[in-house]
C-alpha cells in the first residue's frame, strides 16, 4: 500500500511540500537512502465513489513530471542517420559490459575473435535500432563503420588478456 502522508482539506493538502524523502523503504523495514525522494503526491477524495467518478490529482517533483516529455516524439526506426551520426552511436555502444559479454562468448585470450564478436554484437544492435540508416550505407561507409567499431573495442581493452 502506498504510504499516506496526510489527510485533510484540499487547502491543507495543497500546502504540503511536493519534495520529500520517500516513505517506501521505511514501510518495508529497509534503511533510508540519501537523496531517495518520492515522485510527489497523489491527492484523492476520502469518500467512496465509483472509479469513473473518483478524481485524482498528481503533484509531482520536476524530475518525474510527465509534462516535460510533451514534445517528445515516438521512436522511428526508419530515421536516417548520417554515416557520421551512425559512427557516433556505434562508438557509444562499445563499452566495458559489451566487451565482457563478448569475452564470455569467445574466451579470455581471444584477440581478433573478441573484436569480431564485439563488431557482430554492435552491428546487430545498430541494425535493429536503425534499420533504415544501416541499410542505406554503401559498401565504403559500412566498412568505415566496422573499422570504427573495431577501433573502439581495441581502445576499451579489446585485445587479448595477458
Amino acid at each position: 500500500m502506498v504510504p499516506l502522508p496526510a489527510r485533510g482539506t484540499r487547502a491543507e493538502l495543497d500546502a504540503l511540500p511536493v519534495r520529500s524523502p520517500t516513505r517506501v523503504p521505511r514501510a518495508l523495514g529497509l534503511p533510508a537512502l540519501p537523496g531517495n525522494v518520492a515522485e510527489g503526491l497523489v491527492l484523492r477524495p476520502d469518500t467512496p465513489l465509483e472509479p469513473a467518478r473518483r478524481p485524482v490529482l498528481k503533484r509531482k517533483i520536476d524530475e518525474f513530471d510527465e509534462r516535460r516529455f510533451d514534445q517528445s516524439r515516438p521512436w522511428d526506426p526508419h530515421t536516417l542517420l548520417t554515416p557520421g551520426e551512425l559512427r557516433d552511436v556505434a562508438r557509444s555502444m562499445v563499452n566495458g559490459p559489451r566487451l565482457a559479454s563478448a569475452r564470455s562468448k569467445v574466451g579470455p585470450a581471444a584477440g581478433g575473435e573478441l573484436l569480431d564478436e564485439v563488431l557482430l554484437d554492435v552491428m546487430i544492435d545498430l541494425t535493429e535500432a536503425f534499420p533504415a540508416a544501416v541499410a542505406a550505407l554503401g559498401d565504403a561507409a559500412e566498412a568505415d563503420l566496422r573499422a570504427v567499431i573495431r577501433a573502439a573495442a581495441e581502445e576499451h581493452g579489446g585485445g587479448p588478456r595477458r
